[in-house]
């Protein structure tokens, strides 16, 4: 009421809302003067601002629930979420290995060594080691796994984490690896390269090199570097009614080993597996989901 009669006395020119006295009923005359300009206090209450805030919950649902990193987290605080789009791709090739180890491993881990290379070794990676020890703990615990409580479960698990930096890395511009040890003596080693900033990809399984987009059913298969193995494992596959998507062969010398990273259309049962070890040449298989 005051303010209607300050413009009826011109001691205003007009006046601007976006809060009432009275909310949800404002005086109607007030909002009905004629030198009264009123909008929504809430910004965001308009039609555009409401389809781009679907469009960003949707984005980050999906981020979520393929176990990405989503932009705007409220409980990490000691975390810093980049705004790099490397690092988040790190940060999911990261899961992605440790869900790999979890897979592929037969003993029992007291250390992993995590080396960043290259540019990734310039940067806070801080996620990079989360997304690590999340996909990893996610295969090996019965509770639910989340960058939040992640460390927490790692920590139980007796398992050390080393860091380290190798920035005169040259095969990559940047790249990840981890080795795993055994207190048996035993290793295994994986690593990962994100291509263009987005694209991740495997790169490494002990000493074997690939380029494998880390999604899906693997079949990962060592085997002696001897003619005809692939044609083995391509015919029975076939005879199982197994579609491959693709099919990756690396080995470590000529007439020595070497390892196929074969994607499926479809998992294979466990009797297949054995079936496909057993083929002449096979020296192990695994299956493995990412």
């Amino acid at each position: 009421q005051h303010l209607i009669d300050a413009l009826a006395s011109d001691q205003l020119a007009g006046v601007a809302l976006d809060t009432y006295e009275n909310e949800p009923q404002p005086l109607k005359k007030l909002i009905e003067h004629e030198k009264v300009w009123c909008t929504q206090h809430i910004g965001a209450s308009t039609l555009e601002a409401q389809q781009l805030i679907g469009s960003t919950i949707y984005d980050q649902v999906v981020k979520a629930a393929d176990g990405g990193v989503v932009d705007y987290p409220v409980n990490l605080p000691d975390i810093g979420i980049p705004d790099n789009s490397m690092l988040k791709a790190y940060s999911v090739l990261s899961q992605k290995l440790g869900s790999m180890i979890a897979q592929l491993i037969d003993f029992n881990p007291d250390q992993m060594e995590v080396s960043y290379r290259g540019d990734l070794a310039n940067f806070d990676t801080s996620l990079v080691r989360l997304g690590l020890m999340k996909g990893y703990a996610s295969h090996v615990v019965d509770e639910y796994v989340s960058f939040v409580n992640t460390a927490t479960h790692f920590e139980k698990l007796g398992i050390k984490l080393i860091e380290n930096d190798d920035p005169d890395f040259e095969s990559y511009k940047s790249a990840v690896k981890v080795l795993v040890r055994g207190d048996d003596g035993k290793t295994l080693s994986v690593g990962g390269i994100v291509f263009d900033g987005r694209i991740p990809k495997i790169s490494l399984v002990n000493e074997f090199y690939f380029e494998i987009d880390p999604r899906g059913s693997l079949i990962i298969s060592e085997n002696l570097d001897r003619p005809g193995v692939i044609g083995d494992i391509g015919h029975y596959l076939a005879k199982e009614q197994v579609n491959i998507d693709n099919f990756a062969l690396s080995r470590n010398r000529q007439g020595g080993k070497a390892m196929a990273v074969i994607r499926t259309d479809s998992d294979l049962t466990p009797k297949q597996l054995k079936n496909l070890a057993d083929i002449e040449n096979v020296v192990r298989a695994k299956a493995i989901r990412l």
